[in-house]
């Protein structure tokens, strides 16, 4: 059960660009495995977003990230190599999903570097 009310789920339209750079680096059977880790992060963090994630600092104050795997099942003592980056707004009970990546705070494609240059004002209601 959601202990938060959404009324509308908004998505960046990069959004699926995460997907395409997710997918180059993964077999078919390999995405479709992640897909559903994604769906399970997502589906988590709606219940109630605040409790299920983690917040963002400086300039990304406002939004949170959900870390989570993309096998359903990781090698013990993996930590979590994916990060889903979103925002819940009380006010008009919005869900916003900016980006989802890897973790990788060495390169340009680190989901951190991501977020931080894409544009939070477009966006496609789901």
């Amino acid at each position: 059960m959601n202990k938060f009310l959404i009324n509308n789920i908004f998505a960046h339209p990069d959004l699926d660009v995460d997907f395409m750079k997710l997918a180059e680096n993964m077999t078919q059977e390999e995405f479709m495995e992640f897909l559903e880790c994604y769906e399970k992060a997502l589906s988590f963090v709606m219940k109630d977003p605040f409790k299920h994630g983690i917040q963002l600092e400086r300039e990304l104050i406002e939004w949170y990230k959900r870390v989570f795997f993309s096998v359903v099942k990781p090698l013990p003592k993996t930590k979590p190599n994916l990060r889903l980056i979103y925002r819940y707004d009380l006010d008009f009970k919005d869900f916003y999903i900016l980006a989802v990546a890897v973790r990788n705070a060495k390169t340009l494609d680190s989901v951190y570097h991501i977020v931080k240059n894409r544009d939070k004002t477009k966006w496609i209601k789901q």
